[in-house]
């Protein structure tokens, strides 16, 4: 295992590797891939790494960009929570008429 003497060098690091495997989140969770969306707490995760890097290189949330989502990533998202809901409910109602 290779040390890092740089706070900068490991983190950035550690961001790829973050990003490497969140991208592969919908590849382990068939729901995920159903919808074309990644691990809600991984993507956190990530957010929270860049805040670090962020912090580390003094810079400001002003400094920071954000992406915002596109109104096409919102209707997928909701679409999801709404299959997941009618999902939950069918089976629930599956369990109560045996």
């Amino acid at each position: 295992m290779k040390k890092h003497r740089d706070a900068e060098e490991l983190l950035t690091i550690v961001i790829e590797e973050a990003k490497a495997s969140l991208k592969r989140t919908p590849d382990l969770l068939p729901v995920l891939k159903e919808v074309g969306v990644v691990d809600s707490g991984g993507q956190g995760l990530v957010y929270i790494y860049e805040g670090m890097m962020a912090a580390l290189r003094g810079e400001t949330t002003d400094d920071y960009a954000t992406e915002q989502p596109t109104m096409e990533e919102l209707v997928t998202v909701e679409h999801h929570n709404i299959q997941g809901d009618m999902l939950l409910k069918t089976s629930s109602l599956a369990t109560v008429l045996k």
